[in-house]
């Protein structure tokens, strides 16, 4: 492979966008040798993808020895990293209080061993102005991309697209951002114009090239906006989305649509092989172990990072989990503790209110923070047995959970069986209710009549239950 050759990626207008998009012709990221196929089952490209990093660095050392050892075993292979979005984190302090300088050592421990492409999500200002952002990921040979807007600029932040060329095929990027702007960083949520993703997907993805190319969309837009892209794919596409915090790897026809998981704890592994009748592509998500044996020059500049930064309140133990819960579990347990201390019948708590699951061992309140990511008070209702019936089969939407019924983020929910004719009293945190839009993409309903609950928040709650 050869080493990244990154065009400037100053920003740039629409309409520079659209001639880009319609040349699609940006210098090689990479070549390397053809693969001799016949003797060989190395894929021609191989595609690191993950979205939503949010500083999780109890996983990043396991996420950087994973790919090496991915590499290793496909000598030859072109590849490529896709992060989508969300490299940062404003509730993990230590990103806060020493600029993210474990983030950007994560870039720094890829760089060179094949190209990156950064699209931008909704957290990347969490602690720099996006512009800076940009700046800092350039500077390290990454290339973003993006179709968000500097409203004090007029000008996209990043470039809208990118070319990788191997000997074999063309594979265009192209970025796309979530409209929604309430979860952008309120510091700087008033300098992003974002378009409809639908919109800006059937203006711009019908320019793509389709013959000898792969198209990849790099959306941190959510399920519910990829629906709105897919109509307009070029065949053959993948849609790598995000925002969501989600797993799955869905085929469509000839095209893919693939989530890529949260905070480093997994990595999507695209291999693709190149063929006359088009690219057929294998996905598998590699889980990481963040107790397994990782990037020791990772390893300690964390341990180092943790030590200069912490404080002694960061520190101390407010628990001990005599296991390690990944973020499903830990949320379940989160929903049981809520449900016993509120009294309701089933206890439900927005998904993406959570970042990581919880260790095996000491909690602190650093682990704490990454576990629940928001603090929040709770709303109540009491509901009848078919219309909770309904609700439920918008919750847990984990593991092999059906595609077609999949919502983007969705509620956990304690178990309980609804009986027809009965009434149960449930209790949710109060975001999930705070807007009709919210009411109906979490309970597919506006018509609960929803009351607060005094005195309880979401932290305290769990936090009393950690077994000591």
């Amino acid at each position: 492979m050869s080493k990244i050759s990154n065009p400037a990626d100053g920003a740039i207008s629409r309409r520079t966008a659209t001639k880009l998009l319609a040349a699609a012709a940006a210098a090689p990221l990479f070549a390397a040798p053809a693969i001799v196929r016949a003797q060989s089952r190395v894929p021609d490209l191989l595609l690191f993808m993950m979205g939503d990093v949010h500083s999780g660095y109890r996983y990043m050392p396991g996420l950087v020895s994973t790919i090496k050892q991915v590499l290793a075993l496909n000598p030859g292979a072109n590849a490529a990293m896709l992060f989508n979005g969300d490299m940062h984190e404003a509730g993990n302090i230590l990103s806060v209080r020493n600029n993210a300088a474990i983030d950007f050592a994560l870039i720094d421990s890829l760089h060179g061993l094949m190209p990156i492409v950064v699209n931008i999500g909704n957290h990347d200002a969490d602690i720099f102005d996006p512009a800076d952002f940009v700046t800092r990921m350039n500077s390290r040979g990454v290339t973003v991309i993006s179709n968000i807007t500097d409203r004090r600029t007029g000008q996209l932040f990043a470039r809208p697209m990118t070319t990788l060329k191997t000997s074999d095929a063309t594979i265009n990027l192209i970025g796309f951002g979530t409209p929604s702007l309430t979860s952008y960083s309120a510091t700087y949520r008033a300098d992003f114009n974002v378009p409809d993703p639908g919109t800006y997907a059937a203006q711009m993805l019908p320019s793509l090239q389709t013959n000898g190319t792969l198209n990849i969309a790099m959306a941190h837009t959510g399920f519910q906006y990829d629906q709105a892209i897919i109509p307009s794919m070029t065949t053959p596409f993948i849609l790598h989305g995000a925002h969501d915090h989600l797993v799955f790897s869905q085929q469509l026809g000839r095209n893919y649509h693939i989530h890529t998981g949260y905070w480093c704890s997994s990595v999507t592994v695209a291999s693709v092989f190149f063929s006359r009748f088009g690219p057929i592509v294998k996905t598998t998500v590699l889980p990481i172990d963040p107790l397994q044996a990782g990037d020791p020059t990772l390893q300690t500049l964390i341990t180092q990072q943790k030590a200069a930064y912490l404080t002694s309140q960061d520190l101390q133990v407010i628990g001990t989990m005599p296991q390690a819960l990944a973020l499903d579990q830990a949320v379940l347990f989160a929903c049981s503790a809520l449900r016993q201390a509120s009294g309701a019948d089933v206890a439900l708590l927005s998904h993406t209110t959570f970042g990581d699951g919880l260790p095996k061992g000491p909690v602190t309140p650093f682990d704490f923070s990454a576990f629940i990511r928001f603090d929040g008070a709770f709303v109540q209702a009491v509901v009848d047995g078919a219309t909770l019936a309904q609700v439920l089969t918008r919750t847990n939407q984990f593991g092999d959970f059906p595609y077609t019924q999949r919502t983007g983020d969705y509620l956990y929910a304690s178990p309980v069986t609804p009986v027809a004719g009965q009434q149960y009293k449930i209790i949710v945190n109060s975001f999930a209710a705070s807007s009709a839009a919210s009411q109906q993409l979490y309970f597919g309903t506006t018509q609960i009549q929803f009351s607060a609950v005094p005195n309880l928040m979401l932290k305290a709650v769990v936090q009393a239950a950690l077994p000591q």
